[in-house]
């Protein structure tokens, strides 16, 4: 390899480091060869980073479903013109209930000011090299979590201090808060949010007040 002649370049974006690009052979490379890879590189860079881009997108793939789930109401991933690039399983429901309506609605959301209509949009969620796009939620009725926690108190089978606790999770407070409210120290809060983790059969405060209002 040291005996043959080298032509390569290193394509990079930014400080990110895209790989190699070059050949050897035995024969010298003429000047003309080295220009027309000059030439080429733009291309073979932007190439590179869709390339990487693209693997990213499918590793955020899984990530991006799971933190749709924790919404516990109908979200979609949409571009401007309202087609779907994700959903939750809530958001495909409705999606089979109705598409053509729902795909108006969402349409008319990104057109018109926050709170106009029944969906809610963020802003835009930008990537270098892709087109836009917007997470759209339904935010539907507001939730009642008293409605909820004696039915979910005996199915997960609660003792009346962790359905206390759980009472004002589910209504986002910390466990400091918690333990104020409770009149007990932060630490016993910490054993009582352990324990509805375990019984609900989740990993995280958040996955607990989704399975709540899913349940």
């Amino acid at each position: 390899m040291e005996q043959l002649a080298q032509l390569r370049v290193l394509v990079c974006e930014g400080d990110m480091m895209l790989g190699w690009v070059g050949a050897f052979r035995a024969e010298p490379f003429t000047e003309r060869e080295q220009r027309l890879l000059q030439a080429l590189t733009p291309a073979i860079q932007r190439r590179m980073a869709m390339d990487r881009r693209l693997r990213e997108a499918g590793l955020l793939g899984p990530a991006l479903g799971a933190a749709l789930e924790v919404l516990g109401r109908p979200a979609w991933v949409v571009t401007f013109s309202g087609r779907v690039m994700h959903a939750n399983k809530a958001g495909q429901a409705r999606w089979e209930q109705d598409s053509q309506a729902l795909a108006t609605q969402v349409r008319e959301c990104l057109r018109s000011p926050p709170g106009a209509g029944p969906l809610f949009s963020s802003g835009p969620l930008r990537t270098q090299g892709l087109p836009d796009h917007y997470l759209v939620l339904d935010p539907g009725p507001p939730m009642e979590p008293t409605s909820r926690l004696p039915v979910l108190a005996q199915r997960w089978g609660l003792t009346a201090r962790e359905a206390q606790v759980l009472e004002h999770v589910v209504q986002g407070e910390t466990n400091k808060a918690i333990a104020l409210h409770l009149g007990c120290a932060e630490r016993t809060v910490e054993v009582h949010v352990t324990h509805l983790l375990n019984k609900a059969q989740v990993e995280s405060r958040s996955a607990l007040i989704s399975r709540f209002f899913q349940s």
